[in-house]
């Protein structure tokens, strides 16, 4: 009886893990890939637009910027005209969860590219 249960409790914890893996918002790794391709390489190494890395903002910062389908950040390139065209929505996702895991008040900032 005992065996069962301990059983079963392992086999409903390993699925709540796959299945909140599977609905995960977004991936870090494809995030920093994307970030630096189209954002930080592109513009905002400081030669048309000001330095920007993820320890430039907080997580509610960068939360406030993506709120919202990311039009803050879509209203800031057409003023400066600068093209974001060909961005997925999960690339957006993607990025969202890399400057968010690695801003400034995170557990882990990242201070170098």
């Amino acid at each position: 009886m005992k065996r069962k249960a301990v059983m079963a409790l392992t086999v409903v914890l390993i699925l709540a893990f796959a299945v909140a893996t599977a609905f995960a918002a977004g991936n870090e790794r494809k995030g920093k890939r994307t970030w630096k391709k189209s954002c930080r390489t592109a513009c905002h190494d400081g030669s048309q637009a000001s330095n920007l890395s993820p320890v430039s903002k907080t997580q509610a910062q960068w939360k406030a910027l993506f709120d919202a389908e990311h039009a803050k950040i879509d209203a800031a390139h057409k003023a400066k005209n600068v093209a974001i065209d060909g961005l997925q929505a999960s690339d957006w996702e993607d990025m969202f969860e890399y400057l968010k895991g690695h801003a400034l008040d995170s557990d882990q900032p990242e201070t170098c590219g």
